[in-house]
């Protein structure tokens, strides 16, 4: 029997206003490496490193699904991902984060006091805390919908 999907939500870095920024500096600083020198080893470098964060963004996006047996992220096609059972979880609500300030940038992080970060763009997310203690922030652009999908199942 399949578990009943109660959310489902996939973000991408791509829209991440520091990711383009990233994303432009490399290409100004590949084509200035170009331009004044000629295609050279650093120009070859900076047009590599360009393709492959174009291509990590596009291929490896955060998805969070909640269903009946829990609250499921990951990135990409599965290669770091997490699930926490609904009955770990004690409390869930909404909070508006600063993901540099607080945990050093986007993806994966862990922050000051332990707290464990899912995010890959804007400041909205859910706090889950679990039943023993720890906290986790799911960044999400609909955390409203993703607070409403858990909230059902929380004692």
């Amino acid at each position: 029997m399949e578990d009943k999907r109660r959310f489902e939500e996939c973000q991408g870095f791509w829209s991440a206003w520091p990711f383009r920024i990233a994303l432009l500096l490399a290409a100004v600083s590949t084509a200035f490496a170009v331009f004044d020198k000629g295609l050279r080893v650093e120009g070859m470098i900076g047009l590599a490193v360009l393709g492959s964060v174009a291509l990590l963004a596009r291929v490896f996006p955060m998805t969070t699904v909640v269903d009946d047996s829990g609250i499921h992220v990951r990135f990409g096609p599965g290669f770091l991902g997490k699930r926490w059972p609904l009955a770990e979880v004690a409390q869930a609500k909404v909070v508006r984060y600063a993901p540099l300030r607080e945990f050093g940038g986007w993806g994966y992080r862990i922050g000051r006091g332990g707290t464990r970060a899912w995010t890959v763009r804007g400041r909205d997310g859910v706090e889950l805390i679990m039943r023993d203690g720890r906290t986790v922030v799911i960044g999400s652009s609909r955390a409203q919908d993703l607070e409403a999908a858990i909230r059902p199942a929380l004692p």
